[in-house]
């Protein structure tokens, strides 16, 4: 937890993979192949490059995605293609996170998401699982062709959803991108998968004891 702030939290913005979904690429991997090389495997490393985040951006097509990996790696295609298919239906609830933001929701907190997302799997993962309609509203990277940690994309979720820095709580599990929450003034959770999600934040805006029931 970083960032610390003195004001009261009245809003809850939470990211998507590993927050609320678990995203683990190399069981992936592993279920749709049944290899256990993933670190060797061209996919490691190319897993948040230009490409990949472009189509969190919204300016580049799975199919195109698949297209250039393939170019690049011709004997590996129908793997990666298989991957990026299976994504959205491989990634998994994460209750302490889900059961947070229920927590959060029943005892008043807006909530909001702010996730890296391409456009195909958003979609997918929207439709399969309930929880998503119990946010206020959020930002999705493609949405806007804006992703973390740019600043312009926490400007526009701040503006369009009229949200006070000074009382908001990001949750996030990557540092940078908190880092850039909190350099707008907002109070700072990296979540990890050792923590739990619904106790740190309790430690924060206590007491958050109305639990919601949980539909994935």
């Amino acid at each position: 937890m970083t960032g610390m702030n003195r004001e009261k939290i009245t809003t809850v913005v939470f990211d998507i993979g590993n927050v609320l979904l678990t995203w683990d690429p190399a069981d992936i991997f592993f279920r749709i192949t049944g290899r256990k090389d993933f670190k060797a495997h061209p996919l490691k490393s190319r897993i948040g490059n230009d490409i990949w985040l472009g189509m969190d951006r919204g300016i580049i097509s799975k199919r195109e995605a698949v297209h250039r990996f393939g170019r690049a790696f011709p004997e590996e295609k129908e793997t990666i293609a298989a991957f990026l298919d299976a994504v959205p239906d491989y990634i998994e609830p994460r209750s302490d996170g889900i059961r947070c933001a229920q927590e959060c929701k029943s005892n008043g907190y807006k909530i909001y998401l702010l996730s890296n997302f391409p456009q195909y799997a958003f979609e997918r993962i929207q439709k399969k699982h309930h929880f998503f309609s119990i946010f206020n509203g959020g930002i999705i990277s493609y949405q806007v062709q804006m992703i973390k940690p740019e600043t312009e994309i926490y400007a526009k979720l701040i503006k369009q959803y009229n949200i006070v820095p000074s009382q908001t709580l990001f949750i996030d599990d990557r540092e940078e991108n908190i880092a850039a929450a909190e350099a707008f003034g907002m109070t700072g959770l990296h979540a990890t998968p050792e923590k739990n999600i619904q106790n740190d934040v309790r430690r924060i805006i206590p007491p958050l004891q109305k639990e919601g029931v949980i539909r994935y």
